[in-house]
């Protein structure tokens, strides 16, 4: 990628309009820092990007750049399916795989008809195999609190995305490739997956959210076990550990990541949004502040129109016609 890639000044332009509307006008300075050099870097690129979905996907569209060469992804009525293309490595991820993935799901962010979204890996053997060793072996330490951010903040940005995320895990989902999981809100296994947190076994920690996330999934006990032996965990006990929601065939998983869009998507739009929102914001909140979360957002969806819609259908015992309003 290349400063020629670049209209400078379309870009800076919606950067100033967006900052005003949403994003941090530090993080806007600091993207246009990184284009106006000769010969930016995705890796240096991502670091802020990363931070604003909204923004990656409004820059890169008006950049007309397109440097994907790990993933694809292919966006149809109520599902978009992202594929990590290096299978070679086992669909390692390395910091331009991280950079690419962020950019997906930064324009997928703004895809009006691909509510869900799967996340998969290419071949048969690995849904992630773990971060790329290769490339973190030689950072220096503020290096890999670097990689460590991206990381995080792609999990994160799926974990808090208003779109719904499933995890085709089609083989090993280790590393990296588990905390990508976890961050998913469905995860969806192959009788072939196994999935686990073997970082203590290199001498290092999860560092996309591992620590985090894997005991709020399965609990602590489970959780500390896994963390602390760096196991393995096939795809059945990873089903009764409450780790995946489904196993299938492998070449089920899609099909049934279909499915399950198709399912989501006849239900109302913002209701989807905020019951997930809820149960997950919720989640780190004590009870009574949860439920007075919960409370205000049913106040707030009982003015919206779908609200009215879906009563009425279910009235008149008919389908409901929902319009995200």
């Amino acid at each position: 990628m290349n400063q020629g890639n670049w209209n400078l000044e379309t870009v800076h332009g919606e950067i100033f309009r967006l900052e005003k509307l949403s994003c941090s006008p530090f993080i806007a300075a600091q993207i246009m820092k990184v284009l106006e050099k000769s010969n930016p870097s995705t890796t240096d690129l991502a670091k802020w990007i990363s931070l604003d979905q909204v923004l990656t996907a409004r820059i890169l569209k008006l950049a007309n750049s397109h440097y994907y060469g790990y993933s694809k992804h292919i966006s149809t009525l109520n599902l978009a399916i992202i594929t990590i293309t290096r299978e070679k490595a086992l669909n390692a991820l390395s910091p331009d795989v991280v950079t690419e993935l962020t950019t997906a799901i930064a324009e997928l962010e703004l895809d009006d008809d691909a509510p869900v979204i799967a996340l998969t890996g290419a071949g048969d053997k690995a849904f992630v195999a773990g971060a790329d060793i290769a490339a973190m072996r030689d950072m220096n330490p503020m290096e890999a609190v670097a990689f460590s951010e991206m990381g995080a903040n792609l999990c994160q940005a799926m974990e808090t995305s208003s779109k719904t995320y499933i995890a085709a895990v089609n083989g090993f989902a280790l590393g990296g490739g588990c905390e990508v999981a976890l961050a998913c809100d469905f995860v969806y296994a192959s009788t072939k997956a196994k999935l686990g947190q073997p970082e203590v076994k290199l001498g290092i920690i999860p560092g996309f959210g591992g620590t985090q996330r894997l005991p709020r999934v399965i609990g602590l006990g489970p959780a500390l076990e896994l963390l602390a032996t760096g196991r393995h965990v096939k795809a059945d006990e990873a089903l009764r550990l409450g780790l995946v929601n489904h196993v299938y065939a492998a070449d089920q998983l899609l099909p049934e990541a279909r499915k399950l869009a198709d399912t989501i998507a006849a239900n109302g739009p913002i209701a989807v949004r905020y019951a997930m929102e809820a149960a997950l914001k919720g989640r780190s909140l004590p009870m009574d502040e949860a439920l007075w979360y919960e409370a205000n957002l049913f106040g707030l969806i009982s003015s919206t129109a779908d609200m009215k819609e879906g009563m009425r259908a279910f009235l008149e015992k008919r389908k409901a016609e929902f319009r995200d309003e």
